[in-house]
């Protein structure tokens, strides 16, 4: 059985989803807080899911909130933040048993929402700020996760090449700000920053699992009932221009193969046909990058590509010994010109689709996937199934792929390397 989708306006900028599947066991509520990015905000912004979803005014210390949660036939709540196109989410979520299978009738979906309620709107405070311990170990966790950024080196080399790829637009900052700024914020600041959020950020709730979720919505729907008369909504697609003429940006580190991260753009925009695109550029084991770069060549350790949809940008990855970047950087260009000039098949456009569609319609397994699914969806304007997103992207056609390949521009090649 598919999967059910309901989304309505609240009012004030809040709107409500409900997406239920019966194979489910759990539910999920997912509270998306949505405003722009703003650099001298980052750190505070980094840390409120983290602190909201540590402790409340009822449940002051983790300890006493865990319990609670234990209670909760072992409720799990989190927070997370995600940058994506203009916008800054901030995301609270709890993961919890379905009512149907709580024992003596118990209402875990209410108690649920209410637990939430509460660390969003009677958080814990002490003198005007964020209560300290808390904040102090979420800061703690941050600064850990960003020193730990640099052990997975392709990632950590694209993050650093987003400054020069998107400089001047949000994108090009991290989600943090800087570590100093983490290291400087005080629980004051952030809770100033944190109730400017309330008042002025888009607010997306959406249940998602097994269903019956009214108990619930009716604890969420009275407690978000607001008099805003107006909040932030940012830009999902923020395309980033394309530069004169590419940048070329080495980096030295303490490095043992260089990381080469190339990004293309183009002069238009189309995102199924990017999607298939990229698939039989680098992203599956039968493409361009992987047969040739990779494998006839051997240039590379690795080699893929990824499609930012927001951005409207491609990029493509690779680890390289030092003496073969410069040939791996001209096999990749090529490789794309090749496709330009008409050097792909049917077959080859095919297996992406197939490739694609099973990545799409793997997302009704898990609930978080099948909610960012359809959260991505409200976003882009077009809420589609995952069945009739595929049905869209099978009428891509091998010319579309040809078009859109002449359109891509090489804008920056970061290296980083010894």
């Amino acid at each position: 059985m598919r999967s059910s989708y309901d989304r309505r306006d609240l009012g004030g900028g809040v709107y409500l989803s409900q997406i239920s599947d019966p194979k489910f066991k759990t539910n999920t509520v997912f509270i998306r807080f949505m405003t722009e990015y703003s650099e001298k905000d980052a750190a505070a912004l980094a840390l409120i899911p983290a602190v909201l979803t540590s402790c409340s005014a009822e449940y002051p210390t983790g300890t006493e909130f865990n319990k609670k949660l234990n209670a909760l036939y072992g409720t799990t709540v989190s927070g997370a933040v995600n940058q994506m196109g203009d916008i800054y989410e901030l995301k609270i979520s709890a993961d919890f048993l379905a009512d149907r299978y709580a024992l003596g009738g118990d209402r875990i979906s209410d108690d649920v929402s209410k637990l939430l309620v509460g660390c969003i709107f009677d958080p814990a405070v002490e003198q005007g700020g964020f209560a300290a311990d808390e904040f102090e170990m979420r800061r703690k966790d941050l600064l850990d996760a960003i020193d730990a950024e640099i052990n997975d080196k392709i990632s950590y080399a694209m993050g650093l090449s987003f400054e020069t790829v998107y400089r001047g637009e949000a994108r090009a900052c991290k989600y943090y700000g800087s570590r100093e700024a983490v290291e400087k914020v005080t629980p004051a600041e952030a809770y100033e920053v944190y109730k400017r959020v309330l008042k002025k950020a888009k607010v997306e709730i959406s249940f998602c699992g097994h269903g019956g979720f009214d108990d619930a919505i009716k604890v969420l729907e009275k407690a978000f009932k607001t008099d805003r008369q107006s909040w932030s909504t940012p830009s999902f697609l923020s395309y980033s221009p394309i530069k004169p003429e590419p940048e070329y940006v080495t980096k030295h580190m303490s490095v043992a193969q260089a990381n080469l991260v190339m990004a293309f753009k183009p002069e238009k925009h189309d995102l199924r046909t990017a999607q298939v695109l990229s698939c039989v550029y680098g992203g599956a084991p039968f493409s361009k990058l992987f047969a040739n770069v990779r494998e006839k060549m051997s240039l590379c350790y690795f080699c893929q590509s990824i499609y930012s949809e927001t951005k409207g940008t491609m990029f493509v990855v690779s680890a390289v010994e030092f003496d073969n970047i410069e040939k791996a950087k001209n096999e990749i260009i090529r490789q794309l010109s090749l496709i330009a000039d008409g050097e792909v098949t049917e077959d080859e456009l095919r297996s992406a689709k197939l490739i694609l569609a099973n990545s799409y319609r793997s997302r009704e397994d898990k609930i978080f996937l099948i909610d960012d699914w359809y959260a991505c969806g409200n976003l882009r304007g077009e809420v589609l199934t995952p069945e009739e997103y595929i049905e869209k992207l099978n009428e891509v056609t091998r010319e579309d792929v040809i078009n859109l390949a002449k359109s891509f521009k090489l804008d920056t090649v970061y290296v980083q390397r010894d």
